[in-house]
């Protein structure tokens, strides 16, 4: 199960979190297996995986779409995507900036040095499910063999990491690339 994490400023919420895993679109884990995980998590089927563009394009309708049709008044939300194909396609562009979303691209190689997911998230949330992953195995008899865990305790995993982070780590990664902007806020 691969995790996408497109994180802003403001958006603190596991629906921000989509989690992709392979299968067909309408394959039986997307028609039978889906839709017993965890409703904390947006699931899509991909056949290899990937985050292609009708991911893409269904994140930016049912995660980005909600979150910027309650952004404040005066406030034009700016989505950083990294230099990936998918990104930079023209449908996913246009669909960002319909939004009223402005879209910068990072270039190739500075992705660690300006993603705020990269910069300041990614090490502590991966942290965080490598230690319920390690509990879990841990946990297991080592005399049988370990089975591979299911998707809804893979799902489980994140959602507890998840909650785990706290909004002054989501703003300090912010803060970490110099972009951010969170008024009224005090020092974290």
């Amino acid at each position: 199960m691969n995790i996408v994490f497109k994180y802003n400023a403001l958006l603190t919420t596991l629906r921000d979190l989509l989690s992709k895993t392979t299968g067909k679109a309408n394959g039986t884990i997307a028609k039978r297996e889906l839709r017993t995980l965890p409703t904390d998590l947006i699931y899509r089927c991909q056949e290899k995986a990937w985050f292609d563009q009708p991911v893409m394009m269904e994140w930016v309708e049912k995660v980005l779409g909600p979150y910027v049709a309650n952004v404040p008044h005066g406030i034009v939300p700016i989505l950083f995507l990294d230099d990936f194909s998918v990104h930079k396609t023209g449908a996913v562009v246009e669909a960002i900036q319909a939004l009223g979303v402005e879209v910068e691209f990072i270039p190739p190689g500075c992705t660690g040095m300006v993603q705020p997911v990269d910069v300041g998230f990614n090490k502590s949330l991966k942290s965080k499910f490598r230690d319920q992953y390690r509990e879990w195995m841990l946990d297991q008899d080592p005399s049988q063999s370990i089975p591979c865990p299911s998707r809804a305790l893979v799902a489980e995993w994140l959602i507890a990491a998840q909650r785990l982070m706290t909004p002054a780590l989501i703003r300090n990664a912010w803060k970490k690339t110099g972009f951010s902007w969170f008024p009224n806020q005090e020092k974290d």
